[in-house]
């Protein structure tokens, strides 16, 4: 029987676990011709979400286009992922490709390669006699609105990791998109992150120029019943039971982000797959699994930072990351003045070890908390060298 337990890739049909009202409320928002700021931690789900917004949508008939601005890391490299997702979206054939590039986009010079799974892939350079990337650019962000009028239909523009847009060319890129897209009619816009802080400034700042650009709307945890729902009912399509304590444990130790628990249980079912009943012990030793399995790279990681990240690190593991400035705290765990402390913290969140949650600080990776509170339970404020 296939692992229903699906994780590292887009989510879909009965996998995707009562997103039922956010997907009602978006649907309702885009097809108003909102445009939508979706702001959630990385793992929460955002873009499985889109992607089944795209699915309710391509049955009204509406054409669709995701950008990844990870991927993005020029404007020449925006210019190609913009002009082949708005392609994709209209024109499915390979041998259409070509003569819709050169109809709306001339400027782009299209190549068609066979990529390493057999299948055909569009590329867009910029032609070698065209050296204005920003008029390119302005050409790109009207096409959705001239697709929609010609063809009579409507589009969405969903752009994920849309806070990357600020490391290609700062607030000029943002206020020429912004101009663009602000006349637009008949494509309804997404702008996805998952940089919190970065995305609210957007939006927040009257100097930024995505200032009351749409609604914004946060994405929070799936519904606990629910998940839970979800998997008893997995595990019993393989006669398969979970005790109450071993779910509340994989809760606990995920700390409910759907990415976590879908992998967790993953392991666990490839683990245990056969077995009449899981318990807490077989959720204990499969967590003690997958911590450990990464110790190369937790190892690799641990010894790049400094003996304060460090220190900050472990007490956050074992304290539940409240607190963390207060002088009690910081003399337990041998972090010295508030000032070092919001140093560290700060590294830690750019590098996207921490992240704020309310009034706590909270690790992005839940199983490198786990190996260090397994791994370094002895490291303190005199320990200066790991434990390996």
């Amino acid at each position: 029987m296939r692992n229903p337990f699906v994780y590292g890739e887009e989510v879909v049909g009965e996998s995707f676990i009562d997103r039922d009202d956010e997907l009602r409320m978006l649907t309702k928002d885009i097809e108003s011709n909102e445009r939508v700021f979706l702001i959630s931690p990385r793992r929460y789900g955002k873009t499985s979400l889109i992607v089944n917004l795209f699915g309710v949508l391509r049955g009204k008939r509406w054409l669709t286009a995701r950008i990844d601005l990870y991927k993005a890391t020029s404007l020449e490299s925006l210019a190609n992922l913009y002009g082949v997702s708005v392609i994709h979206s209209i024109e499915s054939k390979p041998e259409k490709w070509i003569r819709f590039s050169k109809e709306f986009i001339p400027m782009l010079r299209p190549t068609i390669t066979i990529n390493p799974d057999g299948q055909p892939e569009l590329s867009l350079n910029l032609h070698p006699r065209e050296q204005n990337i920003e008029l390119l650019l302005d050409k790109l962000y009207n096409l959705p609105e001239e697709i929609a009028v010609r063809h009579k239909k409507r589009v969405i523009i969903a752009f994920d990791e849309f806070q990357e847009i600020r490391t290609l060319n700062g607030e000029k890129i943002e206020k020429a998109l912004r101009a663009n897209i602000q006349r637009h009619h008949n494509v309804s816009y997404i702008f996805a992150g998952s940089k919190k802080r970065m995305l609210y400034d957007m939006v927040s700042k009257p100097s930024s120029a995505f200032y009351k650009m749409g609604k914004v709307i946060h994405l929070n945890k799936i519904n606990r019943k629910d998940f839970e729902r979800f998997i008893i009912n997995k595990f019993l399509q393989a006669r398969i039971s979970i005790s109450d304590d071993a779910l509340g444990k994989i809760f606990t130790i995920t700390e409910e982000i759907p990415y976590n628990i879908q992998f967790l249980c993953h392991q666990i079912w490839d683990k245990y797959y056969g077995q009449k009943k899981i318990i807490i012990d077989d959720v204990e030793a499969t967590i003690k699994d997958i911590a450990f399995g990464q110790t190369p790279i937790y190892t690799t990681i641990w010894d790049r930072l400094t003996l304060h990240q460090r220190r900050v690190l472990k007490a956050i593991a074992d304290s539940g990351g409240k607190g963390i400035f207060s002088q009690d705290f910081r003399q337990q765990y041998g972090l010295g003045s508030p000032s070092s402390v919001q140093t560290s913290v700060n590294s830690l969140i750019s590098h996207e070890f921490l992240d704020r949650e309310n009034d706590s600080y909270v690790f992005l990776d839940v199983f490198f908390k786990e190996w260090i509170r397994r791994r370094m339970s002895d490291f303190g404020p005199e320990q200066k060298m790991n434990r390996f």
